[in-house]
């Protein structure tokens, strides 16, 4: 698996001092490749089931996780009216092929 390595800038006043614990700087990773995998699943660039398998969690977890980020399922894009539209008229010339009068 290859890897992309992400730099994350703060200011100076959050970083100085004791620094971040080490189980906050692993907090942070996993939110920041959830929010990676949530941007390339909206982007139509990975599957849901491919997005929780890299984040080790089960399908339905990461619906819960897009649903946490205000991403849809769902293709919002999609006219599901015009899709139905499209394949009753499908159906209805299908149905009709070999007909003289049609």
């Amino acid at each position: 698996m290859s890897t992309l390595a992400v730099e994350i800038e703060l200011p100076d006043d959050l970083t100085d001092g004791p620094g971040i614990a080490p189980a906050l700087r692993d907090q942070v990773a996993r939110h920041a490749r959830a929010a990676t995998l949530v941007m390339l699943y909206d982007q139509g660039q990975v599957s849901t089931g491919r997005a929780a398998t890299v984040l080790g969690m089960s399908r339905d977890e990461f619906l819960q996780v897009l649903g946490r980020y205000g991403v849809s399922e769902f293709d919002d894009a999609l006219d599901v009216d015009a899709e139905a539209h499209l394949a009753y008229t499908r159906s209805l010339l299908a149905g009709h092929q070999g007909h003289p009068n049609l």
